[in-house]
């Protein structure tokens, strides 16, 4: 109740958004708001998830390697060849990944308001809107919500990158 009421206040939002758990992000509001579709949140939701599996590849430390299964850290040395292969390829594919996304973001000049709305959840000018919608629609086209075209309020069941 002190939740809700607290982002109404804070937020904006209207009384029966406020239950809702995408009122605690500038992403969610703005879908809320229909300044979004459900495609592009979730477009958003996935490029956050891809950014944070890149940066804990990134930062990984070999000594310190948690399986591709998610197990508890084990000690780099000690595991087995097939397990270090696997978490270097997971790294590998994780880092590059976001890449390929962070690249077709610049080429259409939407990556500053993506990371500056999506990973850091700061909010944005109203005047950014455009290239924000832009950058959903890409990462939904990459990321296989929707093909080709802007996105649409149906996804495709299963179309995800891996």
């Amino acid at each position: 109740m002190v939740m809700m009421q607290a982002r109404e206040r804070m937020f904006g939002v209207r009384k029966d958004d406020a239950a809702d758990p995408n009122a605690g992000s500038v992403l969610g509001r703005l879908y809320l708001s229909k300044g979004i579709t459900r495609i592009m949140l979730e477009a958003g939701e996935e490029y956050r998830r891809r950014h944070r599996l890149a940066m804990k590849a990134i930062h990984a430390d070999d000594a310190l390697a948690v399986s591709p299964g998610g197990n508890a850290p084990r000690d780099w040395e000690a595991m087995e060849l097939s397990d270090r292969e696997a978490y270097a390829d997971w790294a590998v594919r994780a880092v590059a990944t976001y890449r390929v996304l962070k690249d077709a973001l610049r080429a259409i000049d939407a990556y500053e308001v993506i990371e500056r709305v999506v990973i850091e959840g700061g909010d944005m000018p109203a005047t950014a809107l455009p290239r924000l919608t832009a950058g959903l629609n890409l990462l939904a086209r990459k990321l296989g919500f929707v093909g080709e075209g802007p996105a649409s309020p149906v996804s495709r069941a299963g179309g995800r990158l891996p």
